[in-house]
């Protein structure tokens, strides 16, 4: 089948991206194969390095970091210590309060502040459970369309995974080889970040490094947040 609009096939989304946004900036053109991935802790991004559909990303996109729900344990963290501060309150017989009323009224808060307790803990281990287990992800084409990825590979030693859409001709952005970046050159980094849209924001290559296992660090001032490190 073709897509009347452009007698393009439906699965060459390169094609069809192409003739939809028609870059006309390198940055444009590499914008194309940027994708918004879509967890169950949240968006992140990556973007397609093979034509057919192999979409590079970070490991953390994927699957949850350790620190990824540090606010929600603390706030349970919270609930429980002021469950505790409640029951030693309470810890005394009923017989012994002055007014029996407000004993009453404290056990009832007790009741239900357990109740939410246990229900946001349980709600936060399906999460991890979840994200933990994930094999298909959804991501989000630069024309809104969604379609389903699976988890290909996840590095035992680095921040990254390899997702693939099957099925379509997807843009590409080439690996550039390493040896080719200076210090000084623009840098570019497309995403989503902070639940913003397909933005773009500019650096340098402040600084490029060879460490652990012999992987090639880069240090950039082009800014990136949670939503478009990938």
């Amino acid at each position: 089948p073709q897509t009347a609009a452009t007698n393009v096939p439906d699965d060459d989304l390169a094609e069809r991206l192409r003739a939809k946004f028609e870059p006309s900036t390198p940055v444009q053109e590499s914008s194309l194969a940027v994708v918004k991935i879509e967890t169950e802790i949240g968006n992140g991004s990556g973007f397609f390095v093979s034509p057919d559909g192999l979409i590079l990303t970070n490991r953390h996109v994927v699957r949850p970091p350790k620190d990824w729900a540090s606010a929600l344990e603390q706030q349970l963290e919270e609930m429980k210590a002021g469950l505790d501060r409640l029951k030693q309150q309470l810890s005394r017989p009923r017989s012994v309060y002055r007014n029996t009323e407000d004993y009453d009224a404290g056990k009832r808060i007790l009741r239900r502040k357990s109740r939410e307790y246990r229900e946001a803990k349980r709600e936060l281990d399906m999460k991890r459970y979840a994200a933990e287990l994930k094999s298909s992800f959804r991501i989000e084409l630069k024309d809104g369309s969604k379609l389903s990825a699976r988890l290909l590979e996840l590095s035992p030693t680095h921040d990254l995974a390899l997702l693939q859409l099957n099925g379509y001709r997807t843009p590409s952005i080439m690996p550039l080889q390493s040896r080719r970046l200076e210090q000084g050159e623009p840098v570019y980094a497309i995403g989503s970040p902070l639940g913003l849209e397909r933005t773009v924001t500019e650096g340098i290559v402040s600084t490029k490094t060879r460490e652990f296992q012999g992987a090639l660090y880069l240090q950039t001032t082009a800014q990136i947040n949670p939503g478009n490190s990938g």
